[in-house]
């Protein structure tokens, strides 16, 4: 069995242990804590106080850190939410870092990531090396009980971590954010794990750009993964694309979706013209004339008029005007947003291949 396939844990409480706290002052304070890890968060409870008082930090405000006395495990930053009725006082902790065997001092030989909100399972390649997929939850009939398992060789950086993520965000059409890393020595022996609750949410509904193939979206992420690269160093904005982009999957109302969409193909629109001539003579039809002859995308004149007039409304106005809701006009239009969208970052990154399109509802070549 590869690390891939394993049992992803993902709800668990530590056994109380001695821990210190560390507040961001220095104070030190310590008792007994258990850690508690659920599907949405991570906490901690701190039992017989010993020594000074934890300052009274205000809540949302990150604090110091929290610490097992034998190094099992350790949280930072964690930040104070109030005291129970039995005095014990709590903690928020967007992460919680075990180490599985702490006197084990070998190298890192291969690393396992956990992602939810997705489910694939087949091989790709990301950061020049192959990598396993792995989905964990075949039966599940919601993306917010999918989960799946990312193995590759070698140790991810926290940068690695970010682009892997917001890549397959964009595959899956929704948000899929990390909620562990394994850290395994030669052999698969586990020596860490991190597990991470931050405050994103999974979102309400995908909108992947690709059919619902595994193989279709591994060989995307692949390609997409490794022309991201060169378009970030070359001082295109893609990371804050792409966050539009999966944004727009996350929020629930439409206005701000498809704002988010519109966004995204302004700020593709207005970079790429910025190359050409420094934007001399600005103007956003002119701009979005611009993208679509240079990325050669299947919008017609008529569409740059309907493009630049959805622009108006969206960022301009704040909102979609009439026709409204009850027509269905702003529901197609929004999909016609993510099209152009979805396609721009297809040719920025070199994906060639099937891609679902929101407004035809089919599957089409994209070439």
């Amino acid at each position: 069995m590869s690390i891939a396939e394993r049992n992803a844990t993902e709800s668990f409480t530590t056994a109380p242990c001695e821990a210190v706290y560390t507040a961001k002052s220095g104070e030190q304070s310590r008792g007994r804590v258990s850690v508690t890890v659920s599907s949405s968060s991570i906490s901690a409870r701190f039992e017989d106080i010993s020594t000074f008082s934890i300052p009274e930090e205000r809540y949302g405000e990150p604090g110091g850190k929290l610490e097992a006395a034998d190094g099992s495990w350790r949280s930072s930053p964690v930040t104070f939410t109030g005291t129970s009725a039995g005095g014990a006082r709590l903690f928020n902790c967007p992460e919680l870092q075990l180490a599985n065997d702490v006197a084990a001092d070998l190298p890192v030989a291969s690393t396992r990531v956990i992602l939810a909100g997705a489910s694939w399972s087949g091989l790709s390649r990301f950061a020049g090396r192959t990598v396993v997929f792995q989905g964990h939850s075949p039966d599940a009939t919601s993306h917010h009980d999918a989960r799946m398992a990312m193995a590759i060789e070698g140790v991810l950086s926290p940068t690695e971590r970010e682009k892997l993520e917001s890549v397959i965000s964009l595959c899956a059409g929704i948000a899929t954010p990390i909620i562990a890393v394994e850290q395994y020595a030669a052999g698969d022996r586990l020596l860490s794990a991190t597990h991470y609750r931050g405050y994103r949410r999974v979102g309400r509904f995908p909108h992947s750009p690709f059919p619902n193939d595994d193989a279709v979206r591994l060989r995307a992420f692949a390609a997409i993964a490794e022309g991201v690269g060169p378009l970030a160093e070359s001082g295109f904005p893609a990371g804050v694309v792409f966050d539009q982009i999966t944004g727009s999957n996350v929020v629930a109302q439409i206005h701000l979706s498809a704002g988010l969409l519109m966004q995204a193909v302004q700020t593709i629109a207005y970079h790429l013209a910025e190359r050409r001539s420094g934007n001399d003579g600005h103007s956003y039809r002119n701009d979005f004339a611009g993208l679509v002859a240079e990325l050669r995308l299947n919008v017609d004149e008529a569409g740059l008029d309907r493009l630049t007039a959805v622009r108006t409304e969206l960022l301009d106005h704040g909102y979609f005007g009439p026709p409204g809701y009850e027509t269905g006009r702003p529901q197609v239009d929004i999909k016609f947003v993510r099209d152009i969208a979805h396609t721009a970052i297809f040719r920025l990154c070199g994906y060639t291949g099937p891609f679902w399109s929101s407004e035809r509802f089919r599957i089409e070549e994209f070439s």
